[in-house]
This record gives structure tokens, sequence and C-alpha cells, in this order.
């Protein structure tokens, strides 16, 4: 018989991501996660309400009612003119890309630093009603979806490693909804 909610993990110990089963995110209680299939290696302080929904080599995506926060990392392809090209291997330049990207609106970009590591942040939207895809892993393609905005943060890595950290809404919530818990998590990331 399944428990009413996940349980927490013990003060001062990581844990690996739950498993997936049968497309069904599975909870996570509140604690710090490290992806064991994850390249480049990172781990998070989650708080109560986020589920696992995908942990691969290239991909993890956590979730939780207000939204979903999307780890990316070997990226395979970006869509600057509409048509799938090589993304960079510096942050600013991929960033550049994505603002870059046919039919899609972006804020003006911000500096930041996740754990000491520099990044870049800006929010994105597509300008029509259509599906603007904005990058692909070796597995799947990460969507702007119309009516949403969507924040994207890429971070430069030792080795010229980066990843791609997306936040989005989940429908009839906006983005400032799902910052409310991502921003606060991201600020926890140890990068390995």
């Amino acid at each position: 018989e399944p428990s009413p909610e996940p349980t927490p993990l013990p003060q001062g110990e990581v844990a690996d991501l739950c498993e997936v089963f049968f497309d069904i995110p599975c909870g996570l209680g509140a604690g710090r996660y490290a992806p064991s299939r994850f390249r480049p290696g990172f781990d998070i302080e989650l708080g109560d309400g986020w589920s696992n929904a995908a942990h691969g080599e290239d991909i993890v995506v956590l979730t939780r009612p207000e939204g979903t926060v999307t780890f990316a990392g070997k990226l395979r392809e970006v869509y600057p003119d509409g048509e799938a090209d090589e993304p960079s291997s510096r942050a600013r330049d991929l960033m550049e890309a994505f603002i870059a990207t046919e039919g899609v609106g972006a804020t003006d970009t911000n500096d930041v630093r996740i754990d000491r590591r520099r990044g870049f942040s800006s929010d994105f939207e597509p300008v029509g009603t259509e599906r603007v895809p904005l990058f692909s892993t070796e597995g799947s393609t990460f969507n702007l979806e119309p009516d949403r905005a969507t924040r994207v943060v890429v971070v430069d890595l030792p080795g010229d490693d980066m990843v791609v950290l997306a936040i989005e809404p989940n429908d009839g919530y906006e983005l400032r909804d799902i910052l409310d818990s991502a921003d606060p998590a991201a600020g926890t990331i140890r990068w390995r």
C-alpha cells in the first residue's frame, strides 16, 4: 500500500532520484538529491512537493504542481534560424543562439552564478501560437510553449561542459509561481 507522502531524507544524507514508473512521476521527500545518471554531476536541495519526471544521462525533469525544472546537458542541436544547428560549447554563445531563435521573444540577458559558476539567464516566450523548439538532447527536444514564459539559464562548467536549466510554469500558473520554489532550489545546486 503506497505511503501518503514521500519520506523526507535524514538530515545530511544525499539520495539518488527515485524511478519513474509507467511515465508517472515519483514523489521526492524534502532533502538533497544527486541524480546518478546525469552528466555533468550535481546535487540539489529540494523542499516538499517535488517529483522526478525524467532522469537520464542528458536530462533531468523535476516537477511540482506549479511547473517544471528541466536540466539538460550534452545538447545536440539548437534552432536559431528555425533549422537545426550545432550548439556552442560556451554559455554566452549558446544563450545568444537561444535569443536568435526565430519566433521567440526574449528579455535582456542577466549574469547569474550557481555554485560559483558563471551563467546567463533570460525569459523566453513564443511570439505566435505555435510551439517553438529551443534545443535537443539525444533523446528529447525542449519546446517553448505558446502563451507561457519560460526562464532559461545556461551555466559554464569546467572542461567545456554546460548545463541548461529551463524553468516553466504548468497550465494555469505564471512563471513567478514556479520561480517561488525553483529559484531557492537552484541556489542550493553544487556541481560535482
